[in-house]
């Protein structure tokens, strides 16, 4: 039995778990933060464990990752996560899940985030977007 039975829904032989879910199991996973570093600097998960490995960089970089751990794949809303995952498994992984809504959805949910004010994206779509200026 992994910490991952029992959580979550299956779709398409993947599993894709609620942020609350993940935040349970948060001490005994690694959360893999695929989004890209212009996303990160403001807003981190606040957890035990957690490798930053953009979209673009899994392919060459995955063998970093040990196949024997138990990941939970985050992205901002959860677009990515799925093309992540499947590479994953493809590749002798076997303990991996997706966060449903992404960090997105873990804010919504209340749950812990490392917050910088300094590098938050500000703007009314992503053309516009910038670093606040506030302090």
């Amino acid at each position: 039995m992994n910490n991952l039975d029992n959580l979550g829904l299956r779709i398409g032989g993947l599993l894709f778990i609620s942020p609350k879910e993940a935040w349970r199991i948060s001490d005994s996973v690694v959360f893999i933060d695929i989004r890209p570093d212009y996303e990160i600097y403001g807003k981190c998960l606040n957890v035990k464990e957690v490798i930053y490995l953009a979209v673009s960089e899994i392919s060459e970089n995955f063998t970093i990752l040990d196949p024997g751990r138990t990941f939970i794949i985050a992205d901002a809303v959860g677009i990515h996560t799925r093309k992540i995952a499947e590479f994953l498994l493809a590749n002798n992984f076997t303990n991996i899940a997706c966060l449903n809504g992404g960090i997105f959805d873990w804010e919504r949910d209340g749950l812990p985030l490392k917050i910088d004010a300094k590098e938050m994206l500000t703007g009314s779509c992503m053309c516009t977007m910038k670093k606040s200026h506030s302090t």
